[in-house]
């Protein structure tokens, strides 16, 4: 099975390359990105090449292309430093494909492919200052709160929230929940004290549970030391080692760390750094084997919706 890309998706990469780098040098390009990114010139010249219908349905004036012909146009676009809202407004339009009703997609989908409408995602605007941003949820989530109702509370926090932010300030909200399923968290300290009695922090699910007992804080925590000594042993803190072991299971397993702490950034991006040969490997697998990881993955409820 040949997974290279077409000689057709090729030559489409190569005609975005050509024209970016005859009319565009990266002193200009700069320049309108720290404008409004607005410039005839770059739009129409993309217009022309079909790069904002390209994943616009034929039926709509489009050309029918795939996410894929998007990689790589996306991939010039970062080469040649391509200024907001030309890429916004073709990746939306996948959205609106997907999700938009088909009278939203025969009114809208043409204007686009013909140039006539620009797409700006809202967290753009709210970045412009016209918006607010609303973000809620947890620092760690707990694996009890995954249920219907207790979820469907969050959201009408949030919601009415922003309703008080609307009114007071005159600007739309953009609302983001988090609550993507992060069961671990950092902390600043080690260890919790409570009248007198000191105990592991709570890392979160993933690590041990939340209650302020001996036997909940100390589970699992053989596995945290196994990680630490590693860590060690590499130079690396244990969160690099985790990132590290996450990347060397399988080409296709991503894993995706969030902090908006540039040191935690730091650590993250140096998580990639980190080479575990494969008698690292085994010697981790093999160590962990041998650590019963107290915990059930879901409480009950859930683990039967796993299937599993």
């Amino acid at each position: 099975m040949n997974f290279d890309f077409s000689a057709e998706q090729y030559m489409f990469q190569e005609s975005v390359r050509a024209f970016l780098d005859k009319k565009f040098d990266l002193a200009k390009l700069r320049a309108l990105a720290e404008s409004d990114g607005s410039d005839a010139q770059l739009w129409n010249g993309l217009l022309e090449l079909g790069a904002f219908s390209m994943l616009i349905p034929e039926a709509h004036g489009g050309l029918g292309l795939s996410l894929v012909d998007l990689a790589l146009v996306l991939e010039e676009f970062g080469r040649a430093l391509v200024p907001p809202p030309v890429a916004e407004t073709i990746a939306a339009t996948d959205v609106l494909v997907r999700h938009a009703t088909d009278e939203q997609n025969a009114r809208l989908l043409p204007r686009i492919a013909e140039g006539a409408l620009k797409l700006v995602p809202a967290i753009a605007e709210a970045q412009a200052g016209k918006r607010f941003v609303l973000q809620g949820g947890d620092c760690a989530e707990t694996l009890l709160d995954c249920q219907p109702a207790i979820i469907a509370n969050k959201l009408k926090i949030l919601l009415q929230m922003s309703m008080v932010l609307v009114h007071a300030g005159k600007r739309p909200v953009v609302r983001v929940g988090r609550l993507a399923g992060q069961y671990a968290k950092p902390r600043s300290k080690p260890t919790e004290e409570r009248d007198g009695v000191v105990l592991p922090s709570y890392f979160g699910d993933l690590v041990n549970r939340p209650e302020f007992t001996p036997e909940a804080r100390r589970a699992n925590q053989a596995l945290v030391d196994l990680l630490g000594a590693i860590a060690v042993r590499k130079k690396a803190t244990p969160a690099q080692i985790s990132l590290a072991w996450l990347l060397a299971q399988k080409p296709w397993i991503v894993p995706i760390p969030g902090t908006t702490n540039p040191e935690r950034l730091d650590e993250n991006i140096g998580g990639a750094a980190v080479v575990l040969t494969s008698a690292d490997l085994r010697d981790i697998e093999g160590a962990t084997a041998k650590i019963p990881v107290e915990g059930d993955r879901y409480p009950e409820r859930l683990e039967k919706m796993t299937g599993l």
